[in-house]
């Protein structure tokens, strides 16, 4: 598995440290000699782990799902950015409307006349 190209930086990383631990541990250890001996078999790949001028391969999907994240979070933040500026002018313009309409006079009404009302039309009473 340590040799395996397949499998993730990380993994292959930690993996060879846990090799590594085991070897120290159990090296003297007779029933554990299995486990210790797991790290000199990958002990070639363990080095080339650590070597400054190796390549950490990149997932490819992995960051092209953090670029999309990206591009979709700007997005948002644009669109909530001119939500919020249109209803800002939608607001001062009622404000302003407002302000200028309150000078005018309403209109009057007409009283409310309760005979009118009350008073059977000429219509009904024939």
């Amino acid at each position: 598995m340590s040799n395996d190209q397949t499998i993730d930086y990380k993994v292959k990383k930690k993996l060879v440290r846990m090799l590594a631990a085991w070897n120290a541990q159990y090296k003297n250890d007779p029933s554990m000699r299995t486990a210790a001996n797991l790290y000199k078999q990958h002990k070639s790949d363990a080095h080339s782990m650590w070597r400054p001028d190796a390549q950490v391969p990149k997932d490819e999907e992995f960051e092209a799902v953090k670029r999309k994240n990206k591009e979709e979070s700007r997005r948002k933040a644009k669109e909530e950015a001119a939500k919020k500026a249109r209803e800002e002018k939608e607001e001062a313009e009622r404000l302003k409307k407002e302000r200028a309409g309150a000078g005018k006079p309403k209109p009057k009404r007409k009283p409310f006349n309760f005979e009118e009302v009350l008073r059977p039309s000429p219509s009904i009473v024939s």
